[in-house]
């Protein structure tokens, strides 16, 4: 669920042009003098969130249907060409 959640948040809170916005800063520096901000974490860390997550999801995807799986992978074997092939 606390994933599901982080989820929902970045694709909630992304932008139009598919960045997100960061308002704190990121890095600190020296406090009370200057502080950092490392701009690229802003959308690299959200995407690699999404990314993973994707991923997850295909993997259980595939797990979850082992009656086809072993069709595909095993008796028949012109059907794995066919999804390889995609």
């Amino acid at each position: 669920p606390s994933i599901q959640r982080g989820i929902e948040y970045l694709i909630r809170t992304q932008n139009a042009d598919g960045s997100w916005t960061e308002d704190e800063t990121t890095g600190t520096g020296f406090p009370s003098v200057f502080y950092l901000k490392y701009d690229i974490y802003r959308n690299t860390w959200p995407l690699l969130a999404l990314a993973t997550y994707q991923k997850a999801l295909e993997r259980k995807h595939y797990e979850n249907n082992d009656h086809l799986n072993s069709r595909v992978n095993g008796t028949a074997p012109h059907l794995a060409t066919v999804v390889a092939a995609r």
